[in-house]
């Protein structure tokens, strides 16, 4: 299993948009936590499981999936479940 973390300036749709980026990169996504700040934040924290390859190669595809959106994501995290590898932006 992984953990992806996303955090980014707030806007409609934005859950959906990044539930279906990850399931783009088919994983499957076992747990989700989504908030939104009353100052315009969102922050969501998937884990899935699914991966079989290197943290690296994960955190590669969302921002890959990332890039070719339009959203103002302030940063993202991947990490294995384990904790031993660790990416992010």
């Amino acid at each position: 299993m992984h953990a992806i973390t996303f955090s980014a300036l707030d806007r409609r749709k934005l859950l959906s948009k990044v539930t279906a980026l990850i399931a783009g990169i088919e994983v499957d996504i076992h747990e989700a936590h989504a908030f939104c700040t009353e100052d315009g934040f969102f922050l969501a924290f998937f884990i899935v499981h699914g991966w079989h390859s290197e943290v690296e190669d994960l955190r590669k595809e969302v921002e890959k999936g990332i890039l070719s959106t339009k959203w103002n994501v302030v940063s993202f995290k991947c990490c294995s479940s384990n904790h031993t590898g660790s990416s992010e932006i």
